[in-house]
């Protein structure tokens, strides 16, 4: 099963109001019976908004941004600065973790417990108006 949202994040003031007036992106971690998966609803957020992933179930998953092949050294960075740990997992004691995009680019996330199990298949890609979690 694939993992599918979608988030724009609107770089211009024009851009934003065509797209919508939210603020931030809320992504569902896993659901109530198990299955690995991220869920979110098409939302658009202000550029360095807060992308807010919430644990959804038991199950325990995190939240790692991959670090495109080539890509540059403040980029990979704010990747990395915006990943949980790999070891760490969401729970009910911490049921949500916080991220930030703001460099425009094609990125994909995953919960590596369940990479295996396809929980990943999310991208990040820009036009010159928006970033795109889709």
């Amino acid at each position: 099963m694939k993992a599918s949202s979608t988030v724009l994040l609107a770089t211009t003031e024009a851009a934003l109001l065509a797209a919508g007036p939210a603020l931030a992106a809320k992504i569902k971690v896993g659901d109530e019976i198990g299955l690995f998966k991220f869920l979110s609803a098409t939302v658009t957020v202000v550029e360095d908004k807060p992308i807010e992933f919430t644990l959804v179930g038991e199950t325990g998953h995190n939240v790692v941004f991959d670090v495109p092949a080539g890509a540059l050294a403040t980029m990979a960075s704010e990747l990395k600065a915006n990943s949980m740990d790999e070891n760490d997992l969401l729970s009910e004691d911490e049921p949500t973790f916080t991220a930030k995009v703001s460099t425009p680019g094609t990125y994909t996330y995953y919960c590596t417990p369940h990479k295996s199990a396809n929980m990943a298949q999310v991208c990040l890609s820009t036009d010159a108006y928006r970033i795109r979690l889709c």
